[in-house]
């Protein structure tokens, strides 16, 4: 990564990334000083890494299309934080000790992205270059890009999912939430615009329509709060319809469902970890076979004042 001199022939560099376009094949290279001008003029599709991009490097880029794929910090960060188990294997130093230099590369990551930023052309991708000690920490390197580099949530979210999306010749599968793509979605547990930091709290996990994770807080927007009642055999989940005029539009539920002047009840087993009751904060978190229960409950009444 301190390499700075390019070491592809810029030949060899160009005719793989001319048979790759005919082919219909994108060519992502990592480029880092020298190499990057090379990527550029050898017409990749995207670049990766940029350490050491200059001013011109980055407005060739925007003007040919090029994506930018800069990391900013999170692979530098983890090189140092695992030097442990890096040192002595190919292509790293032989020591923990030498590993201690790569500290000066992580504000170049930072003002790499910075630089590339002000460019408002240049398509700017989300990619971590994720290796061992990384996965299922990517999301740092989201962090960083808003805290350590001053970008805005909204660009950093978006270089993520519809721009990546874009970049890997995919937006008409992912990327967005339409009509046609796949139901592909996740929620977090607060609001990313107002504090990224909640990027780290994942709530909410579906994928091609199927749930995979479910701790979403459902807190109602009227008085329709849910009703957990556990007599230690069984548990009784409630949905009032808070004083909304319109009548159920069931006269009669099948078991085991009941039905009050102004209420649905569903009661069945009570399942381990299916649901928390929080009264002091108000709010309920339901899962598992609980929580479809609950939709069923909500779509006997018709109550749209309750807010999933």
């Amino acid at each position: 990564m301190r390499q700075t001199a390019q070491t592809i022939p810029q030949a060899v560099l160009k005719a793989a990334c001319d048979e790759a376009r005919k082919l219909g094949l994108r060519t992502l290279v990592h480029a880092n000083y020298d190499a990057v001008h090379g990527a550029i003029t050898a017409g990749c599709t995207q670049v990766e890494h940029g350490l050491g991009a200059t001013e011109a490097d980055l407005r060739a880029m925007a003007e040919k299309g090029i994506y930018f794929d800069p990391q900013a910090g999170q692979l530098i960060q983890n090189y140092l934080d695992n030097r442990a188990r890096y040192a002595g294997t190919p292509f790293f130093p032989k020591t923990p000790q030498e590993f201690e230099p790569m500290k000066e590369l992580l504000p170049i990551t930072h003002g790499v992205v910075q630089r590339a930023h002000k460019i408002s052309s240049l398509k700017i991708v989300f990619g971590t270059d994720a290796l061992a000690g990384m996965h299922g920490h990517n999301v740092e390197d989201l962090f960083n890009r808003v805290v350590e580099c001053g970008i805005a949530p909204m660009d950093a979210l978006v270089s993520a999912n519809s721009l990546a999306a874009e970049a890997m010749k995919m937006d008409d599968q992912i990327g967005a939430l339409a009509p046609g793509l796949e139901a592909d979605i996740i929620a977090l547990d607060g609001d990313p615009l107002k504090d990224i930091t909640v990027v780290r709290r994942v709530a909410f996990v579906m994928k091609g329509g199927s749930v995979y994770k479910n701790e979403m807080h459902l807190v109602p927007r009227s008085r329709s709060l849910p009703k957990l009642l556990d007599d230690r055999r069984s548990c009784y989940l409630q949905v009032d319809r808070g004083g909304m005029a319109n009548r159920p539009s069931v006269a009669r539920l099948p078991s085991p469902y009941t039905r009050g002047a102004n209420s649905v009840r569903w009661r069945g087993d009570c399942q381990a970890g299916e649901y928390k009751l929080h009264p002091l904060e108000h709010h309920l978190t339901i899962s598992g076979r609980m929580l479809n229960e609950l939709r069923r409950l909500r779509g006997m009444l018709l109550d749209e004042s309750f807010a999933a």
